[in-house]
């Protein structure tokens, strides 16, 4: 029936015009408009006639929402704002031709105070959802200085002073709308047009008119950072008078947008804690909750930033923290607890001489049940503990361990998901903390945590009432089928117990061996669990094993070789990389996450360095094949969504993230490869042919930075690994390294200058022959190379490069290069370099050639040059350079 009434005839549209003016009923023209609202969701964009002749009817929609406002009609007036809400929504533009009229109505309602305020509160909402969802339309109408007129006065004019409360006021929805046009329309004009406001309203004496201005910043500040740049000092002081008011509502709202401001500007803000941490502590202190609420979260951000600085301020914000601990109502606990816990780690060891009368406090909170007998505190005072014990080392920590670990066990079989993963990260700091002490909790913990891995996602354990809620939003009928009876808070706390298991094993390896079998048949399977950071989380944990059981074997240190490895290789650690790296490999193989991908290539490339080539011999071909994929842009995380990308999705999607995770992916591969040649050594040398041409192609202008930086770093230390170079990629190798010593990027120009060293010593013929057709790029790179060394000399590997600079000299075409060249010799040289008073025989030569042609060298230069030489033959007799080739310019 509703296909027939969207007929595309004036008939059926002037019916329901019709209806919506019928002045016997009310509730007949409210239905017109609530069967308008259904019928417009199955009207197309391409559908002309039907969209033309809905916005023609959107008036009189209009005018019946006027009629339900006058009549002070609650119930119908929010039965027609929400159908503007869904035609809001809808792609298709029904109310483009409307929008102006229906926006000033909007704000004539919303300023208007003899309306109520609940149908304020949905009228301002309802402008809220345009601002959203019609952002391209209201940009175009230019009427953001409209609005923020109307909306600051009105805001400034409600007298309330409860920002926790869930009822909505028309200041709060008024804010709302403030914020989406910052973040959504146009930030310059908002802020443009909001700050003569600001100053204003500060020098009145209406104290909601001072907090309005104070409120008003921190509603658009998420949006106006960048604008807010430039006034940064100006906003400073603005808030440091908010601050400081006589009016509490005015304070607690300044130290809202301080809050907010510390947020975008961590540093800034931070450099003047002086003048404003000593307002905020002192409004810790206040009796208003409310207050000491903002103030905490107003300390959570500057601490992240002051850092040990926070023990000047110690003792006062302790006290205010017991104070506020003993006394503060429960609904500020968990803010007060977190406060808490950035105190003590900002503190550090400062800290530690306020545990006492911290501990029972902690402990009280840590074990307080409410009238259901839920332990409502447990999750942020296990948090806060975390911190503490961190702090406080072992001595101290000592005297309550059991104490507390027995209350942590006894919560990781707790009823509730969230208390049990506080237990298992409170667990993990305790090991670490107690070492070998932990020993006697060992079993209880990793029955604990085997218990969760083990939990099939149909199972019940008793998860809390909060993540059945969160588990029933998704789709039983959804057509993925690892989506079926999926429990998403089950998944973080495997991921959680997973890791703990992990810390076990690092801090307590000897003592976790009995149950290491398990845990990694346990580790194995969830390497392929449905969840991103499940699997993550298995696979991390998997390499830390192989790590852990390595530090442990006490084997001689490793050495490079493909058939060295069962020397330095102990049963136990061979039995279990023969057991978990094919479980890795094939969550590689079919892995389309890319951030798993990257964190598998950072783990192999860690575990190398402390194993070597053992942990990778058995899968040398496989491991090889997956990297050559990566490079190829053919492995699986890099084409996963490609066939069913939908345009529709762009708005939602960040291609640029997934830009950014492609080079990183890349980046890391090279970075494993160069690892695998370290520690396979020569035996790599035939797979170095394989990765040479995939790997040159991202040193190249048309990848980025990061890539062609990771990609000349890799081959680089390739020739290092494998301790030769094929003379047939010796002319190849060294254009890529000459064209990266005159890259824009310092870092790529070092790692180009790092290439040619390495060549330079492990090749098997005269590089500075295989440049004859290329003089003028030589040159280039020389003074590219000697411009680095000068600007970052730390970044550039001395040892290796220096010998190839030199071996390269003198500059044969472009003699402008000398003058930076030379004067880096000369600097080294009067630097006392030990590596360059080896070359100081191959200098002479050079000196002597340069100096014989005088078109070479600037008279700057060359007199720096002479003065170098007469100083080199009265330190440096044994050169003999009265003998030289040098004689003539000696005196």
């Amino acid at each position: 029936m509703s296909y027939d009434l969207l007929d595309g005839t004036s008939s059926s549209f002037e019916l329901l015009e019709q209806l919506l003016v019928d002045s016997n009923s009310k509730v007949v023209r409210v239905t017109t408009v609530m069967v308008l609202g259904k019928l417009a969701e199955m009207i197309k964009e391409d559908e002309e006639k039907n969209v033309e002749a809905f916005q023609r009817i959107i008036p009189a929609m209009a005018n019946v929402l006027e009629q339900c406002i006058q009549e002070n009609d609650e119930e119908n007036t929010s039965h027609v704002f929400q159908v503007f809400d869904t035609l809001l929504i809808l792609d298709v533009p029904l109310l483009s031709n409307s929008l102006p009229h229906l926006i000033q109505y909007f704000l004539h309602i919303a300023i208007n105070q003899e309306v109520d305020t609940s149908i304020r509160v949905m009228d301002l909402n309802t402008l809220a959802s345009t601002v959203i969802y019609k952002r391209r339309e209201v940009k175009r109408l230019k009427i953001v200085p409209l609005v923020v007129e109307n909306l600051i006065p009105m805001a400034a004019q409600e007298q309330w002073d409860d920002f926790d409360t869930d009822d909505d006021s028309p200041a709060q929805s008024a804010y709302r709308v403030l914020n989406g046009l910052s973040t959504d329309i146009s930030p310059q004009q908002v802020f443009t047009a909001v700050m003569p406001f600001v100053g204003s309203y500060m020098r009145n004496p209406d104290p909601y008119q001072r907090k309005c201005a104070m409120m008003t910043l921190s509603v658009i500040m998420e949006g106006c950072v960048d604008y807010m740049r430039p006034n940064l000092d100006e906003i400073l002081t603005v808030i440091c008078h908010g601050l400081q008011d006589s009016e509490i509502a005015v304070s607690r709202a300044a130290c809202i947008a301080l809050s907010v401001l510390t947020e975008n500007f961590p540093r800034n803000v931070t450099n003047h804690h002086r003048i404003l941490f000593p307002p905020v502590l002192n409004l810790m202190k206040d009796t208003d909750s409310n207050v000491a609420k903002s103030a905490c979260l107003t300390i959570d951000n500057m601490l992240d930033e002051l850092g040990e600085t926070v023990a000047e301020y110690l003792p006062i914000l302790m006290e205010r923290l017991v104070t506020l601990l003993d006394h503060a109502p429960q609904r500020i606990v968990d803010i007060v607890l977190t406060t808490l816990g950035k105190t003590v780690q900002a503190a550090g060891k400062s800290f530690q001489r306020y545990f006492d009368p911290i501990w029972p406090r902690l402990r009280h909170f840590l074990t307080l049940k409410d009238d259901t007998g839920f332990m409502r505190f447990y999750c942020s005072a296990a948090d806060t503990l975390r911190s503490v014990i961190g702090a406080i080392g072992l001595d101290m920590f000592r005297p309550y361990s059991e104490d507390l670990l027995h209350l942590t066990l006894e919560q990781a079989h707790s009823q509730c998901s969230s208390i049990r993963e506080s237990s298992y990260l409170l667990l993990g700091v305790a090991a670490r903390v107690l070492g070998e002490e932990f020993t006697p909790y060992l079993p209880t913990a990793v029955t604990a945590l085997l218990a969760c891995c083990r939990l099939e996602e149909g199972e019940s354990y008793q998860v809390s009432e909060d993540a059945m809620k969160f588990s029933s939003n998704y789709d039983t009928e959804s057509e993925e089928p690892t989506a079926l009876n999926f429990n998403f808070i089950l998944a973080i706390e495997k991921q959680l117990a997973v890791e703990t298991l992990g810390k076990l094993f690092k801090y307590l390896p000897s003592q976790f061996m009995p149950y290491l079998e398990e845990s990694v048949n346990d580790l194995r399977r969830l390497s392929r669990h449905v969840i991103d950071d499940v699997r993550k989380a298995a696979v991390t944990v998997l390499f830390l094993f192989i790590q852990s059981c390595n530090a442990m074997s006490n084997t001689k240190p490793w050495e490079p070789g493909s058939r060295t490895h069962q020397l330095h290789a102990n049963v136990e650690l061979q039995r279990l990389i023969m057991i978990t790296m094919p479980d890795i490999l094939s969550c590689w193989k079919y892995e389309d996450n890319k951030t798993i991908v990257i964190q598998i290539c950072r783990e192999l490339s860690d575990t190398l360095d402390q194993t070597g080539p053992c942990v990778v011999v058995n899968d040398l071909e496989e491991i090889t094949r997956l990297l050559a994929d990566v490079f190829e842009k053919k492995s699986a995380c890099m084409d996963a969504y490609d066939d069913d990308e939908d345009e529709d999705d762009d708005e939602y999607t960040d291609g640029s993230n997934e830009d950014e995770f492609e080079s990183l992916l890349i980046g890391t591969a090279a970075h494993l490869v160069s690892r695998l040649a370290r520690s396979i050594g020569s035996d790599f040398f035939h797979y170095f042919d394989r990765f040479l041409p995939l790997i040159s192609e991202y040193c190249e202008v048309e990848s980025t930075r990061f890539e062609r930086s990771k990609a000349i770093r890799c081959l680089g230390e390739c020739i290092v690994g494998t301790g030769s170079v094929s003379t047939t990629h010796t002319e190849g190798l060294l254009s890529l390294f000459l064209h990266a010593c005159g890259d824009e990027s310092p870092s790529i120009r070092g790692d180009g200058a790092y290439g040619l060293g390495v060549l330079a010593t492990y090749v098997q013929v005269d590089i500075s022959q295989q440049a004859s057709g290329s003089h003028a790029e030589a040159d280039w790179a020389l003074g590219a190379v000697a411009r680095l060394i000068l600007a970052h000399p730390r970044s550039v590997p001395l040892d290796s490069v220096l010998p190839a600079f030199i071996h390269a000299l003198p500059i044969k075409m472009k003699y402008t290069e000398n003058e930076v060249v030379f004067d880096c010799i000369i600097k080294l040289i009067h630097s006392n370099h030990p590596v360059i008073f080896t070359q100081l025989p191959q200098l002479v030569h050079i000196f002597s050639k340069v100096l014989l042609d005088e078109q070479q060298l600037s008279p700057t230069i060359r007199a720096q040059l002479l003065e170098l030489i007469r100083a080199l033959n009265a330190q440096v007799p044994e050169l003999h350079l009265t003998s030289s080739e040098l004689a003539p310019f000696v005196h």
